[in-house]
C-alpha cells in the first residue's frame, strides 16, 4: 500500500492522474486506474506510423516526449526523498495528453520491497529510457532493437536505423 499511497500523494504535471486503486485480497492483485489522455500512449503513437493513413509523430514531438520523460525521472530520483524509481518504464506507460505532453504511469507497484538506495534501480530506469529513445528514433518496438541498431551503425548504415518518416 505504501508505494501506491506515496505515488498518489505526488502532484506533478508529468504524473498520470491516478483515479483509484484496489487490491484483490484473495490473489493480492493490484488494480490501478489512471485517467487516459487524449493521444493514448507513446507506443500507440509510434505504431501508428506503420499505418499509411496515419500521420506519425514528427521529430520535435518525439524529442519533447523523451526530454519530458527524462526530466520527470530526474525529478523522481533527485528531488523527492526518498527517491522514487519507476522499475518498468516502457512506451506503453508514457501517456500523451491533447498537447502531446507526457504523463507517466505504470510504476512498478507490484514490487514488494524496492531498494531505494540501490544503484541498480537508477540504472534500470536509465536503461529503459535508452530503449525508449531507440524506439522513438527507429519508430519500432523490438526486443532486439539495441543489438540491431548497433550492428547497423557499426556497418555504416545509420540511415537504416532512423525512422523513414522522420
Amino acid at each position: 500500500f505504501s508505494r501506491v499511497q506515496a505515488l498518489s500523494a505526488i502532484s506533478h504535471k508529468n504524473m498520470a492522474h491516478l483515479l483509484g486503486w484496489s487490491i484483490d485480497s484473495s490473489t493480492y492483485t493490484l488494480l490501478v486506474v489512471y485517467d487516459y489522455p487524449a493521444n493514448g500512449t507513446l507506443e500507440e503513437q509510434i505504431s501508428k506510423i506503420e499505418d499509411p493513413k496515419m500521420i506519425g509523430l514528427d521529430w520535435f514531438k518525439r524529442l519533447n516526449i523523451v526530454a519530458e520523460t527524462a526530466s520527470f525521472l530526474a525529478f523522481l530520483q533527485h528531488e523527492i526523498s526518498p527517491p522514487i524509481f519507476h522499475f518498468d518504464l516502457q512506451s506503453c506507460h508514457i501517456f500523451l495528453d491533447d498537447e502531446f505532453s507526457v504523463k507517466i504511469a505504470g510504476f512498478g507497484l507490484g514490487i514488494s520491497n524496492p531498494l531505494p538506495n540501490c544503484s541498480y534501480t537508477k540504472m534500470h530506469d536509465v536503461y529503459n529510457l535508452g530503449l525508449i529513445l531507440l524506439e522513438v528514433i527507429t519508430g519500432t518496438k523490438s526486443m532486439d532493437i539495441p543489438v540491431t541498431a548497433l550492428q547497423m551503425i557499426r556497418n555504416g548504415k545509420l540511415e537504416e536505423v532512423v525512422d523513414p518518416f522522420l
